[in-house]
C-alpha cells in the first residue's frame, strides 16, 4: 500500500502546482503577447510568375542583343585590323610596325573596357529592376499582414509543411501584377 500512497501524493502535488501556476502564466501571457497568426508566401513563385519580371527579362534580352551586335561589329573591325597589321609586318620598318601595333593594342584595350562596362551596366540594370520588384513585394506583404493582423510571414522555402489556408502566394502575385505590371529598363543616353 505504501508505493501507491507515495505515487498518489506525487500526482496530487503535481496537479496542485500545475493548477495554481496556470492562471498566473496564462494571465501574464495574455497581457504581453499577441496571438500568433502566420502566413506563408513562396517568393520564388511570385518572382517567376510576375508579369513585371517577365517583361524585364524581355527588355534585358533585347538590350543584350543590341549590345552584342555592336560588340561583334567592333570585334570584326579589330580582327580585320589585326590581319592587316600582320600583313604589314614584313612590309614596313620595325619602328613603324611597333607604332601601328601600339595603336592596335590601345583599340583592343578600349574594346575590352567597353565590353566590361556593358556587362557592368547590364548587371546594374538587373539589380535595379530586381530591387524595384522586391520592394513592391515587401510592400504588398506588409499591407496584407497589417490588414489581416498577421504576426509572422514565412518564406515557403523555410517551411516544411503547412495548411493551404496559410499560403498567400496567389494574393501577393495578383497584387504585384496589378500594382507593378511593368518595370522599364532605361539606359543612359550616349553623348
Amino acid at each position: 500500500m505504501k508505493p501507491v500512497t507515495v505515487a498518489c501524493a506525487f500526482v496530487g502535488l503535481f496537479v496542485v502546482v500545475a493548477t495554481t501556476s496556470m492562471p498566473f502564466s496564462a494571465t501574464a501571457q495574455s497581457k504581453s503577447a499577441t496571438p500568433l497568426k502566420i502566413a506563408i508566401v513562396d517568393i520564388a513563385v511570385v518572382r517567376k510568375n510576375a508579369v513585371a519580371n517577365q517583361k524585364v527579362g524581355e527588355q534585358l534580352l533585347n538590350i543584350q542583343n543590341n549590345i552584342n551586335s555592336q560588340l561583334q561589329a567592333e570585334e570584326k573591325v579589330l580582327r580585320d585590323a589585326n590581319a592587316e597589321l600582320a600583313r604589314k609586318r614584313t612590309l614596313i620598318a620595325a619602328e613603324a610596325f611597333a607604332a601601328e601595333r601600339k595603336k592596335y593594342e590601345q583599340k583592343v584595350v578600349a574594346y575590352q573596357t567597353k565590353r566590361q562596362n556593358s556587362q557592368n551596366l547590364m548587371n546594374q540594370k538587373v539589380m535595379e529592376a530586381t530591387n524595384q520588384i522586391n520592394g513592391k513585394i515587401a510592400e504588398i506583404i506588409g499591407r496584407y499582414a497589417e490588414a489581416n493582423k498577421i504576426t509572422l510571414v514565412l518564406e515557403r522555402s523555410n517551411t516544411m509543411l503547412a495548411a493551404d489556408t496559410y499560403y498567400i502566394t496567389d494574393y501577393v502575385l495578383g497584387a504585384l501584377n496589378k500594382e507593378l505590371p511593368l518595370v522599364t529598363i532605361t539606359l543612359p543616353v550616349k553623348k
